[in-house]
């Protein structure tokens, strides 16, 4: 049984996406990312839609835009008598050192990941990463104690062991955090410049004291140069070892590092190209270690549709890495050395799920969320859409198919062959079309979405922006 437990953003529809969660000390942790579409369009991203699907809401490093609109939050949602949760803001990105009066800008637009490092098994800090505004110098990492209140640590210095290239794009996001034994690990995905996913830095860096700021890259000068290795796109801990994904052009290629030292690894490559895939499995987007096998999930940048490169569009895989170390694929286009042992093609078998987006282990079970992209259909032109047969389609049409089928989907699997749908509809909200964040506490797994379709959304048949009662993210908790 599924339960919503906050909607709407918290209230604020421009909370878009529940980017990051964890669970930590008693009580549900939620990182925001705010008006993506709106920053997205701010950013000039090369996309063929003929009206844009969210309302102007003015000009980012103005006034009136960085106190109401681009900070990103933290909430805490905390569960009372009868299961009811009652929900907090705990944390807003308050301004940037650099930022005047003249040209004022918050510090970070979003919280993209959460580790909870434990001590003997006890939560003991909870770390936060951020995305920095392209006016920044670079992201930065929070900690906290209670979950209640937070601090910035120093600067994290995420740098190349060569000289810095000047071409190269600044780092601006942090995608990953983990821990690994005693220490803390991560990579610079997102770069700017907008390259969100393109660091150009493949190094893997982990420090033992991150309230230093001190990081080491513990595999050299990285996995290989653009354009093949563009960056280091998930990282996980799987029966001792870790494990780090890249994106590239060629595909991704997937990593192990076994530790021989304090801060030093040897690694060695288990799979590339994409698993016979090539460009069209551009990178890992997700891992997670369940049973004895560490299974993967991929995806193409930009929703399954890299423009830039010329890459998709395609719908992602699910693939495993067994215990005997042999990668097979579940999900997915069958290729020569590869047949789906699930029996679903890409996404499973829906053309729209663009990512795997999350993968989380609850009560025996590997829970996975999705990407979809089916809700653009809404704002595609009738030339776009006649490849689907949807051409002749108005609006209402598509918002019938949409509520049957559109929005992310969430499965689950015990054994990776045989896998429930437990929502295909968004958790029966189409504009959820993605699943960003799944955590479980043990006894219940809570969903979080990626919902950026407001405040107002264009109607086409009005031809006007209006307002969307269905936007900003959605916490949602699955009973057992």
């Amino acid at each position: 049984m599924m339960r919503r437990i906050a909607s709407g953003g918290f209230g604020d529809p421009l909370n878009h996406y529940a980017h990051s969660g964890a669970w930590f000390k008693g009580r549900l942790l939620i990182g925001t990312s705010r008006a993506n579409l709106q920053f997205l369009k701010l950013g000039k991203l090369d996309v063929d839609i003929p009206c844009w699907p969210v309302n102007d809401l003015g000009l980012n490093y103005t006034s009136s835009f960085e106190e109401s609109i681009a900070a990103a939050e933290i909430w805490s949602l905390m569960q009372g008598e009868n299961n009811a949760f009652s929900s907090k803001r705990v944390y807003q990105s308050p301004y940037h050192p650099f930022s005047t009066e003249q040209k004022p800008f918050r510090s970070e637009i979003s919280y993209r990941s959460m580790c909870v490092f434990k001590d003997n098994g006890n939560d003991h800090t909870l770390f936060v990463a951020t995305t920095s505004r392209s006016r920044g110098n670079g992201p930065d990492i929070l900690h906290s104690r209670d979950g209640i209140n937070f601090q910035r640590l120093p600067k994290p210095n995420l740098k190349l062991e060569k000289a810095q290239d000047s071409d190269l794009p600044r780092f601006s996001s942090i995608r990953n955090l983990i821990q690994y034994e005693d220490m803390v690990v991560t990579c610079a995905t997102g770069g700017s410049r907008g390259n969100i996913n393109h660091s150009m830095n493949s190094s893997v860096y982990a420090s033992v004291s991150p309230e230093t700021g001190d990081w080491v890259s513990i595999n050299g000068n990285g996995f290989g140069s653009p354009p093949e290795c563009l960056c280091v796109f998930s990282l996980c801990e799987h029966r001792g070892s870790l494990y780090a994904g890249t994106a590239g052009l060629q595909g991704f290629a997937l990593f192990k590092g076994t530790r021989t030292g304090a801060l030093t690894f040897k690694w060695e490559l288990v799979v590339d190209r994409g698993a016979g895939r090539g460009a069209l499995n551009q990178g890992i987007v997700s891992m997670c270690s369940f049973g004895d096998d560490l299974y993967l999930g991929t995806g193409i940048q930009s929703g399954g549709y890299d423009r830039v490169h010329g890459i998709g569009p395609a719908a992602f895989e699910v693939l495993r890495m067994n215990a005997e170390g042999s990668v097979e694929l579940l999900v997915g286009a069958d290729r020569p050395g590869y047949t789906a042992g699930s029996g679903y093609s890409s996404g499973f078998s829906n053309p729209f799920n663009a990512y795997l987006w999350r993968m989380e282990v609850h009560r025996d079970y590997l829970y996975v969320g999705t990407l979809d992209t089916s809700i653009f259909s809404l704002f595609t032109s009738a030339e776009k859409l006649s490849p689907f047969a949807a051409d002749k389609l108005g609006r209402g049409d598509l918002m019938e198919w949409l509520l049957a089928c559109g929005g992310a989907d969430l499965w689950r699997t015990r054994d990776g062959l045989l896998w429930e749908p437990i929502s295909t509809n968004g958790c029966n909200n189409f504009y959820n079309y993605g699943i960003r964040t799944l955590v479980s506490n043990g006894d219940y797994l809570f969903v979080g979405t990626a919902n950026p379709f407001g405040p107002k959304i264009w109607n086409s048949d009005t031809g006007q922006y209006e307002i969307n009662r269905l936007s900003g993210t959605e916490i949602i908790m699955l009973n057992p």
